[in-house]
């Protein structure tokens, strides 16, 4: 009997240790969530590759957009559907100061709006996002950013109006003055998407932001 009472205490306490742990995660669990620490250089330095992009973007003032290509290397500066670098709505015509430019949907659609945006220069980053990259993309995760995300960065003039009229229509009226184009979307030339986008993926995720115009072309942002 003695030994029957020793062994149902011993299983009266262990039983209570069990209760007594699993209390204890639970309020480790449920615990209120710790405050965040605001971001800072050091923090987006040392971050993870694929996301220190979004975390530049939303510390130092980027806006979210878009970008495809335009435009060839030939004298023309014309591209397989006809379309050249040297023919935008804003008339510089081959007055620009390099091939590091593009055309830019605008607020109304077409040209409306667009003497705000010609001459005006905006450095652009291709990151993961919306459209690819990111396994919840529209367009699967397979990554177009030529330097990872975040990894490069360009700057370049707006000479040209994003045309939604262009006898692509569909691509055209999505990208330029319809559906997607909520977002800011940059046709960019040849030379400026492949400085950073893989070209035969066509449409990436980028982040943008008005800069001088000082300094066209490429940037390493990342040492």
């Amino acid at each position: 009997m003695k030994a029957r009472t020793r062994v149902t205490i011993a299983l009266v306490l262990a039983l209570t240790a069990c209760v007594a742990r699993a209390g204890a995660n639970d309020a480790f669990q449920n615990e209120a969530p710790r405050a965040r620490r605001d971001v800072t250089g050091t923090d987006v330095a040392n971050a993870p590759s694929a996301p220190r992009g979004r975390a530049l973007a939303d510390a130092e003032g980027w806006s979210v957009g878009t970008a495809t290509w335009y435009g060839g290397p030939g004298e023309d500066g014309a591209g397989p559907d006809g379309m050249s670098i040297y023919t935008g709505s804003c008339k510089f015509g081959k007055n620009i100061p390099s091939r590091y430019v593009s055309a830019v949907n605008t607020d109304g659609g077409y040209d409306y709006g667009l003497t705000d945006w010609c001459g005006q220069c905006y450095e652009v980053m291709c990151v993961n996002g919306r459209q690819r990259g990111l396994s919840e993309s529209l367009l699967g995760p397979w990554a177009g950013c030529a330097h990872g995300s975040g990894g490069k960065s360009i700057s370049v003039m707006i000479t040209d109006s994003c045309p939604c009229n262009h006898p692509n229509t569909e691509s055209n009226k999505r990208w330029c003055c319809g559906g997607e184009a909520s977002n800011r979307h940059f046709d960019l030339s040849y030379v400026a998407f492949d400085a950073i986008a893989i070209r035969h993926r066509g449409i990436v995720d980028i982040r943008y932001r008005k800069v001088s115009c000082d300094s066209l072309g490429e940037s390493k942002y990342y040492s």
